[in-house]
């Protein structure tokens, strides 16, 4: 009689077979949302195979992937502020101890978090940032609850109503630290014989013997985030004279974001400024696409384009006073009246166009209206 021969395969992933071949075909996945919720790791305990998170966080691959994070996070700072029309504030913090946003999110491995579907790193939905503001809000300065809320009209203005859309749009919140730190941690679940439905009689009691059994899940430790918010009006609005960013920071100190909160997670400390690393990519990245529109324009084009984006009162006045002074070396009229167009506006914009004036910004506005009634 042949004796069957037993082959032992060593486990890695409970995958399809297709997706399995992939997997080994691709190598290592930088990825860490699709490691975690698309590969899930197994192991072998006491005969029976479990899906093994410490497994997935040993082999995290953050830095493989930092510097695309790095460069769609502040793509992402410069998009915002090139939105017309809103105006844009940002502030960082960063977790007093551990914080988890998503806990609850459906897994195999019973626990989860929020990761990026793309670039696989941890942030925080702008919802959950206008939701935990909101709450806050409500409880703390309305006592009798969100209908009393909803007929103030401050509260109304930057929160909405069922009837009305807010002025203040909540962004989603970014890390900007230079390593993005995820740690292991559990929830001990005790007595779970004593509460499961197969605890047949006799029943068994609830005493300390009892086996506990802890379920893991992921945290993110010692890693600032960037929060935006943006407004669709000039004028600042407040609620009991306390403004939106004030709101957002008592908010996220006091009552905290994401899961556990009861229990320390999740509350976060407002950093004095910015990540100096971030802010040196936004410079660097300002300056690179200011040379790229710049190198593809004229020598003439390059100087009304930079006399338009002045923003400094005194320089302004200073380089509209050598244009104009060469202005008649022009023989376009065209651009003449283009460096005219330029001056005027930029006068309007340091308010010097109406109202009091120097000789000097007489002569010169004068000069300007004379080109444009040419033009005419």
């Amino acid at each position: 009689m042949t004796q069957k021969k037993e082959i032992s395969v060593k486990v890695n992933y409970v995958l399809p077979n297709d997706s399995f071949e992939a997997k080994k075909n691709c190598g290592s996945i930088d990825n860490f949302a699709l490691r975690l919720n698309k590969f899930p790791e197994v192991s072998k305990e006491n005969g029976k195979y479990k899906f093994d998170l410490e497994k997935v966080v040993g082999s995290s691959c953050f830095d493989a992937s930092k510097g695309e994070i790095d460069t769609f996070i502040v793509n992402y700072y410069s998009v915002l502020k090139s939105i017309p029309n809103i105006k844009i504030k940002s502030s960082s913090f960063i977790p007093d101890w551990r914080m988890v946003v998503g806990l609850g999110t459906p897994s195999v491995y019973d626990t989860s978090i929020t990761l990026h579907h793309i670039y696989g790193f941890p942030y925080i939905p702008g919802q959950a940032v206008k939701g935990v503001t909101r709450s806050y809000v409500i409880e703390t300065y309305f006592p009798d609850g969100e209908s009393s809320a909803e007929k103030d009209t401050e509260f109304v203005k930057i929160f909405g109503s069922q009837k009305e859309r807010g002025n203040i749009f909540f962004y989603d919140a970014y890390p900007v630290s230079k390593q993005i730190n995820l740690e292991l941690d559990i929830i001990n679940v005790h007595y779970q014989d004593y509460y499961s439905e197969n605890n047949k009689k006799p029943k068994i009691e609830p005493t300390d013997d009892l086996k506990i059994i802890p379920n893991k899940f992921l945290t993110v430790r010692d890693t600032e985030f960037l929060f935006f918010t943006g407004s669709k009006i000039k004028t600042e609005l407040c609620i009991k004279g306390i403004s939106v960013e004030e709101l957002i920071k008592n908010a996220l100190e006091k009552r905290g974001i994401g899961a556990k909160t009861s229990s320390g997670y999740g509350y976060l400390k407002k950093q004095a400024s910015l990540n100096l690393s971030f802010q040196n990519k936004v410079e660097e990245k300002k300056k690179a696409e200011e040379e790229k529109i710049l190198n593809s324009m004229t020598e003439f084009e390059a100087k009304i384009y930079k006399l338009e984006k002045q923003n400094n009162n005194d320089a302004f006045l200073k380089e509209s006073a050598e244009i104009l002074k060469g202005i008649d070396s022009h023989e376009k009229e065209d651009e003449k009246v283009l460096i005219a167009e330029a001056i005027k506006a930029g006068f309007k914009k340091f308010k010097k166009w109406d109202g009091k004036q120097s000789d000097k910004q007489k002569k010169k506005i004068n000069q300007i209206k004379q080109i444009l009634n040419n033009k005419k």
